[in-house]
């Protein structure tokens, strides 16, 4: 099974500072040095000329700015943003987008990965072996090659996740696992 790594998350809610408050950091590190120095200070990778801008209020920070200041001043970092870690993708990489509205989750698959996945995507990522008897050849975005002849059936997440993990535990498929049930019912089918 692949290894599964959170790059990034509420990267743009978790910066809590407010320009204002960046503006003091900025004014207490400069107070105590020339701009030169200031820039040379923080490891700024930009000239001091840009920083003499923002002093007179002619550049505003940017992520990378605001990253500089929170570091010389010891304040943990910014999560990564999502352009950032997405700047990583193969420019040739395939992208497909799953449901109308705005994306709230990116899924990036290293170009290592050559065997079949089964992605599980709810809030939270997961990658599942596959079920015995599912034909996992899927190419591009076509379906399984698998018929499919079943109704959906909803419950709350705590209780899919519950019986689940049950049903994992007993190495069953989900008709082996409610086999039961329904004979308790008189209901067989």
């Amino acid at each position: 099974m692949e290894p599964v790594t959170l790059v990034t998350a509420g990267a743009g809610s978790a910066d809590t500072l407010t320009d204002k408050d960046y503006r003091e950091i900025y004014d207490e590190l400069r107070s105590k040095t020339t701009l030169r120095q200031f820039a040379e200070f923080i490891g700024s990778k930009v000239s001091f000329a840009w920083w003499s801008k923002y002093e007179r209020g002619e550049a505003h920070l940017d992520r990378e700015r605001r990253q500089e200041l929170r570091r010389a001043v010891g304040l943990a970092e910014l999560p990564r943003a999502v352009t950032e870690v997405t700047a990583e993708a193969d420019p040739d990489a395939r992208v497909w987008q799953v449901g109308a509205g705005r994306p709230d989750r990116v899924v990036m698959v290293g170009r290592a990965t050559h065997e079949p996945i089964t992605l599980r995507l709810n809030g939270n990522l997961r990658i599942l072996d596959e079920e015995p008897g599912q034909v996992g050849a899927v190419t591009g975005v076509t379906r399984s090659q698998r018929a499919r002849n079943y109704k959906g059936l909803s419950v709350r997440r705590e209780t899919w996740e519950r019986l689940n993990a049950a049903r994992l535990r007993a190495e069953q498929t989900w008709d082996e696992f409610l086999a039961p049930l329904e004979e308790q019912h008189g209901n067989a089918a």
